[in-house]
């Protein structure tokens, strides 16, 4: 493996999305994430959209760049070799509630005390501790609770949209939070690290909180529109487009230039930031209604002359062949014995230590006997563990 996370090694006990997108990220980066699987594989697995025996998209885009071990740690052998992977491992990566931590034999105090180089790194969504650490959540109960969603649906026709968002900050979190323990690691050793996607939906809407405690305000969905002058239209075409004018007059006269309505600049509504802020609405329809007179694409090339913030809106088939997207964030993957996939590249550029393109998810248990033959266990636990994993091999 190549990149600055070359040589971690990162045990991830991870179901669904929080914690499998943390150990994704670290793998990207170079880690070698080694994903404990159930024999019956994780439920992600299966989802009902795509073909592929062994993973769905979602599955894959989670889980790429993994090695996956099947372990039954319901069975005394199955933990002996959970452990033999802890003793050489840096990280341990996790989403499970705390009983089912302990019940493995994996409490935070015994971990420490067995490991105590070891990072341990838990989502979990309202904490660890206090009256709702064992309560079962997923993102949408988070996104609910946190406020998160207030600032993304339409009051009058509540309907949760998009991605997972509280999942992918949570996983972004803990991926940071890893490395910053390991940044630390030399001066206090190992730590457990507890990652609530409850803080993690807070932070990412941080701006609406203060807002509230400061000046009283309730942010909605729409006040970025007006605090940023973000207009979303539909040209001649049918197609759309968003642009930005905010953030300097310079834009706005451009803008007023272009689409020739100089006379927007004397306008008393619209003559400066603060006014267009009061009258946005009125601003939007009149933004909306000169952007119709003209096919997107002219649009388009008119504001990039002037360099005014401006983009089409994309739907997923659109990016995948847009040059400024595909090109340059997509990357075929191999799959072994398959078609390859077609997948966003790992984020970030290393001088020094280069990444490399994504390795594929892997099949359930695919690395299960090259793995568990390497660890430090008693003969018969291991073959037991083998044979566990031959008898009950899945796919979909």
């Amino acid at each position: 493996m190549t990149g600055p996370l070359a040589r971690l090694v990162v045990i991830e006990l991870g179901r669904y999305v929080a914690a499998p997108f943390a150990g994704r990220l670290l793998a990207d980066w170079g880690a070698n994430v080694i994903k404990v699987e159930a024999p019956e594989g994780d439920p992600m697995r299966w989802g009902p959209l795509g073909d592929r025996p062994a993973w769905s998209p979602q599955f894959a885009s989670w889980n790429r760049g993994k090695r996956s071990v099947t372990l039954d740690l319901k069975t005394s052998d199955g933990r002996a070799a959970l452990g033999a992977l802890l003793d050489g491992a840096d990280v341990l990566l996790h989403n499970l509630r705390p009983a089912a931590l302990a019940g493995l034999g994996l409490a935070p105090g015994r971990l420490r005390a067995d490991r105590p180089h070891l990072v341990v790194c838990g989502v979990s969504g309202f904490g660890d501790a206090g009256p709702h650490a064992s309560r079962r959540t997923f993102d949408s109960v988070v996104s609910g609770i946190s406020g998160l969603y207030s600032q993304l649906l339409d009051p009058a026709s509540p309907r949760p949209t998009g991605p997972a968002f509280t999942d992918l900050l949570a996983g972004m979190f803990a991926a940071q939070a890893v490395l910053a323990a390991l940044h630390a690691r030399d001066r206090v050793g190992g730590q457990v690290i507890d990652i609530p996607m409850l803080a993690a939906a807070a932070c990412a809407i941080d701006d609406a909180f203060t807002t509230y405690t400061e000046a009283g305000i309730e942010l909605t969905p729409d006040a970025r529109q007006a605090r940023q002058q973000i207009f979303a239209a539909t040209a001649a075409d049918g197609r759309h487009l968003v642009v930005h004018l905010a953030g300097d007059e310079s834009i706005w006269r451009e803008f007023a230039a272009v689409v020739d309505r100089p006379q927007w600049l004397d306008d008393p509504r619209f003559r400066d930031y603060r006014s267009r802020l009061t009258h946005v609405d009125a601003l939007a329809e009149q933004v909306r209604a000169v952007l119709r007179t003209r096919p997107r694409a002219e649009w388009l090339a008119l504001l990039h002359v002037r360099d005014i913030p401006s983009a089409p809106i994309n739907a997923i088939a659109d990016a995948v062949v847009d040059a400024d997207v595909g090109g340059a964030v997509l990357v075929d993957v191999p799959v072994p014995g398959e078609a390859p996939m077609r997948m966003t590249r790992p984020v970030g550029r290393f001088g020094g230590s280069p990444v490399s393109d994504p390795a594929g998810p892997p099949a359930p248990g695919e690395h299960t006997r090259s793995i568990v033959a390497g660890l430090d266990m008693a003969p018969e636990a291991r073959a037991a563990v083998l044979t566990t994993w031959a008898g009950r091999r899945i796919s979909r």
